[in-house]
C-alpha cells in the first residue's frame, strides 16, 4: 500500500481546515485507575489511536519528500519510534484539506518539535498557518532544524526566526548537525495591558 497522502487539490475544493488535537497517553497510573488520577485528554476521543496514525503518514511523506540526507534505512528505523515516543507526547494543531490530514505543528512547551506538511500539499501556505497559530499562543518560540535540510532554515529565518547555536548531532546522537533558532514577538506588536492605555481626549467646551 502506498504511503502517499490521497486528497483532490482542484482549485474550486481546496477547503483548509485547522483545529487542536492533543495526542497524549494516559498519565503513569491512571489507566490502571492506580493513582485515582483522570486521563489525560486525547483527540478525537476514541480516534486517538486513527490521527496518530495519519500524522506518522504525513510525517513519513515529508520526510521521504524532503530529507535526501537521510538514507532510507534510517527513515525506517525511525518511523515507529516517531510513532510511538514522539507523537503521543505532543500536543497538535493540524490541518486538514479536503478532510485529510495534511500538516501539522507539535509543541513541547514553547518549542517546536515537529512541523510537517504532506507533500502534495506543499506551496499552499500550511506551514505558515500552523507557524502562525504558535506564534499566537506564545511569546517565544524554539525549534530545531537540520542543517542539512536549507530549505527549511530558510522557512523559519522568512518567519522572523535566528539562528542561536549549533550541534554536531541531533536529539538520537545521530551525525546530522542542527541549528538552534528562536522567535521572539517584538514588544511595539504586543497589545499593552489596559490600565497603561492612554484615555482619548475629551473634547473641550
Amino acid at each position: 500500500m502506498s504511503r502517499r497522502v490521497v486528497m483532490s487539490l482542484l482549485p474550486s475544493q481546496r477547503m483548509l481546515s485547522v483545529y487542536d488535537a492533543i495526542a497524549t497517553r494516559p498519565a503513569p497510573g491512571s489507566a490502571a485507575g492506580t493513582s485515582g488520577a483522570a486521563p489525560r485528554p486525547t483527540p478525537r476521543a476514541s480516534r486517538c489511536q486513527e490521527v496518530l496514525a495519519d500524522l506518522s503518514t504525513v510525517w513519513r511523506d515529508s520526510v521521504d519528500a524532503t530529507r535526501s540526507f537521510l538514507p532510507v534505512v534510517v527513515i525506517d528505523r525511525l518511523e515507529p519510534v516517531i510513532r510511538d515516543e514522539y507523537l503521543p507526547n505532543l500536543t497538535f494543531h493540524v490541518a486538514e484539506l479536503n478532510g485529510c490530514i495534511v500538516g501539522f505543528i507539535g509543541m513541547q512547551e514553547r518549542q517546536v518539535a515537529m512541523l510537517f506538511v504532506a507533500d502534495e500539499a506543499r506551496s499552499l501556505g500550511i506551514g505558515s498557518k500552523l507557524i502562525e497559530w504558535a506564534k499566537n499562543r506564545f511569546s517565544t518560540l524554539t525549534v530545531d532544524v537540520n542543517e542539512q535540510n536549507p530549505r527549511a532554515a530558510v522557512f523559519y529565518i522568512r518567519r522572523g526566526f535566528r539562528p542561536r547555536g549549533r550541534s554536531e548531532t541531533d536529539a538520537r546522537g545521530l551525525p546530522f548537525p542542527l541549528l538552534h533558532m528562536s522567535w521572539t514577538v517584538q514588544p511595539h506588536n504586543r497589545i499593552p495591558p489596559y490600565h497603561t492605555r492612554l484615555p482619548h481626549p475629551q473634547p473641550t467646551a
